[in-house]
């Protein structure tokens, strides 16, 4: 896994998206919204998801009010939602609440 992608989420804002850097392995995009109470619970949990196992698995996010664009291209209907991806393919999303374990779970990784 290229380091690049450990300790922090990353902005998608701040990615080469021609790349597609979520297109190899393990990934999950959030979306959020400043005016969102939800998404400050789980922006901790990208954070910790990042930290803990960004090793073996890419945490991107993305401001819907600062990159509306991206939220469609995505998909994105709801903050807080994340997208879960393997190898480039959506494999299901994640609203409103949601815990690291439950990420890990979905995209079969384990603590």
């Amino acid at each position: 896994m290229n380091m690049e992608y450990a300790n922090n989420p990353v902005d998608l804002r701040d990615v080469d998206l021609d790349r597609s850097p979520w297109a190899t392995g393990l990934a999950v995009i959030e979306f959020w919204s400043f005016r969102c109470e939800g998404c400050r619970f789980v922006a901790t949990v990208m954070s910790e998801l990042a930290m803990r196992h960004g090793d073996r698995l890419k945490v991107f996010k993305v401001s819907v009010d600062n990159a509306p664009r991206l939220s469609t291209l995505f998909g994105a209907s709801m903050v807080p939602s994340a997208l879960l991806l393997k190898d480039g393919e959506a494999v299901g999303w994640l609203r409103e609440h949601w815990s690291a374990a439950e990420v890990l779970a979905r995209l079969g990784l384990t603590e």
